[in-house]
C-alpha cells in the first residue's frame, strides 16, 4: 500500500507528463485531424508549386515562343538607293559626306538580328531564318507564333528615315491566331523597338547629329550573390507548413474546452493538480505536434516532390531550430485560445481562430505569395507573425544563409511566444465550473 501511495503522490505532484501524453495521443488518433494537418498540405504544395511555379519565385518564365525571320531585302541595293537619294538633296557637301559615313555604321538587318538574338530574349524566343513559303507553313501549323519579314527596300527606307527624314521603313509581322499571347509578346517587342529607333532618329535629327549605328554599353555590370534560388515547391512547402501549423492551436484549444464541458477540468482540480499545469500541457502538446507536423511535411515534400532535395546539413539544422521556435509560438497560441474559451465559457474562439485568424495570419505571413522583399506595411506586420517570421527564416536557410540571417526571425518568434503565453496565463481561470 505504501508503494501505491507513493506512486499516487508522485503522480499528483507531477501531472504534466500525463496530461501531455494524453493530449498528444488524442491528437494522433484523430484521423480527420491528421488528414487535415498532413495530407492536405502536401496536396496544396503540389498544386500551387506546379501551377504558379516561376511566377511566384521570380525565375525566368518559359513560354517557348517560336519566330521566323524572312529576309527579302538586299542591303547593297538599299545602300545604293540611299546614296542616290542623298545626292538629290540640297545639303552642303560636308554634311552629305558626314551622312554617308554615318550610313556605313548603320546595319538595319543587323539591328533586327541583334534584337532577336539578344541574351534577354534568347531564353524567351527561338528565331529561325526561313524563306517565305516555309515560314508561312509553320505559322499556319502554329509551330512558330510570328513571321517577321524584312521586305525589299527595307535597308534603303530605314537609312532614309534615320538620316534624311524619310517616311520610315516597313517591317511586316504576321501573327499566329492559335497562340495570341505568345504572338502578342513578339509584336510588343518589335513595336517597342520601332518606337525606340524612331525616337532616337528624331532626336538625332533635331540635334543635327547622326544617330548611333550600334548601341554600346557603358560602365560595368556587377553580379551580386543573393543566395540560391528557392524552387516554387520549396516555397510552398514552407508556406503550407507554417500555415497548417496554426490549425493546431484551434484543434488543441477546442479539445481543451470539451474537457471543461465534460467536467474533466473540474476533476483535475479536485485531484490536487494545479490549473496552470493543465494550461501548460496544452501549450506543450501544441508545440510537440507542430514540430512533428513540420518535420513530416518537409520530409514528405522532399521524397514525393523533391522540394528540398540537395539541401546541406546546415539547412536541416537551421530549419529544426526555426521549427522549434514556431512550435513554441503555436503552443502559446493554443494556450491563449484555450484561456479565451474558458473565459467565454464556449468554444467560439477556437472556431474563429481556425476560420478567420489562420487566414489572416497566412496572408500577412506570405504563405501564398512572397512578401518578404516588399517594404509595405503588410510585409512588416507579416515579419512579426510567428508563421511569417518562420517562413522568412526557412527561405533564408534554403538560400544558404546562416544564423545571422534567420536568427532575428527566431528571436521575433520567441518574443511573440512569450507575449502570448503571458497573456494566456493571465486570462486562464483558476477555479472549476461553479
Amino acid at each position: 500500500m505504501s508503494s501505491q501511495a507513493g506512486r499516487s503522490r508522485s503522480g499528483s505532484r507531477n501531472p504534466l507528463g500525463a496530461f501531455l501524453r494524453k493530449d498528444v495521443l488524442i491528437q494522433v488518433r484523430d484521423l480527420k485531424e491528421l488528414a487535415l494537418m498532413l495530407l492536405m498540405p502536401i496536396i496544396l504544395i503540389a498544386i500551387l508549386g506546379l501551377a504558379l511555379g516561376q511566377f511566384v519565385t521570380g525565375g525566368p518564365v518559359q513560354l517557348d515562343i517560336g519566330a521566323a525571320l524572312v529576309v527579302e531585302d538586299d542591303p547593297t541595293a538599299g545602300r545604293e538607293e540611299f546614296t542616290r537619294r542623298l545626292a538629290q538633296t540640297e545639303m552642303p557637301l560636308p554634311q552629305r559626306v558626314a551622312l554617308t559615313a554615318a550610313a556605313l555604321t548603320i546595319q538595319p538587318q543587323e539591328m533586327i538580328n541583334a534584337l532577336l538574338s539578344s541574351p534577354e530574349l534568347a531564353d524567351l524566343i527561338a528565331v529561325q531564318d526561313l524563306d517565305a513559303e516555309e515560314a508561312q507553313a509553320l505559322l499556319e501549323a502554329d509551330d512558330v507564333q510570328a513571321v517577321i519579314t524584312l521586305p525589299s527596300g527595307f535597308t534603303g527606307e530605314m537609312l532614309s528615315a534615320m538620316l534624311l527624314e524619310g517616311d520610315g521603313a516597313t517591317m511586316d509581322v504576321a501573327l499566329s491566331d492559335a497562340s495570341p499571347l505568345r504572338a502578342g509578346i513578339v509584336n510588343d517587342i518589335l513595336t517597342a523597338f520601332a518606337r525606340e529607333v524612331s525616337f532616337q532618329s528624331a532626336l538625332s535629327q533635331e540635334l543635327q547629329a547622326p544617330p548611333p549605328g550600334v548601341i554600346t554599353e557603358t560602365g560595368t555590370v556587377e553580379e551580386l550573390t543573393v543566395g540560391a534560388r528557392v524552387p516554387s515547391t520549396a516555397f510552398y512547402t514552407f508556406g503550407m507548413a507554417t500555415m497548417f501549423a496554426l490549425f493546431v492551436a484551434g484543434s488543441i484549444s477546442g479539445r481543451a474546452y470539451l474537457e471543461r464541458a465534460q467536467l474533466t477540468f473540474d476533476r483535475i482540480l479536485l485531484s490536487g493538480a494545479r490549473p496552470l499545469a493543465f494550461l501548460l500541457s496544452k501549450a506543450m502538446a501544441g508545440a510537440v505536434i507542430v514540430f512533428l507536423q513540420v518535420a513530416f511535411l518537409f520530409v514528405a515534400a522532399t521524397l514525393i516532390l523533391g522540394a528540398l532535395r540537395g539541401q546541406p546539413v546546415s539547412f536541416w539544422l537551421g530549419s529544426a531550430g526555426i521549427a522549434a521556435a514556431l512550435a513554441l509560438a503555436v503552443g502559446a497560441f493554443s494556450a491563449l485560445v484555450t484561456s479565451l474559451n474558458f473565459r467565454a465559457n464556449n468554444q467560439a474562439m477556437s472556431n474563429v481562430f481556425n476560420s478567420v485568424g489562420v487566414t489572416l495570419l497566412a496572408v500577412l505571413g506570405g504563405s501564398f505569395f512572397p512578401v518578404e522583399e516588399s517594404s509595405s506595411l503588410i510585409s512588416v506586420l507579416g515579419g512579426w507573425t510567428p508563421n511569417g517570421a518562420a517562413l522568412n527564416g526557412f527561405l533564408d536557410a534554403a538560400k544558404g544563409f546562416g544564423l545571422e540571417a534567420y536568427g532575428p526571425d527566431i528571436i521575433r518568434i520567441l518574443v511573440g511566444a512569450v507575449v502570448l503565453m503571458v497573456a494566456a496565463v493571465a486570462l486562464f481561470p483558476r477555479k472549476a465550473v461553479g
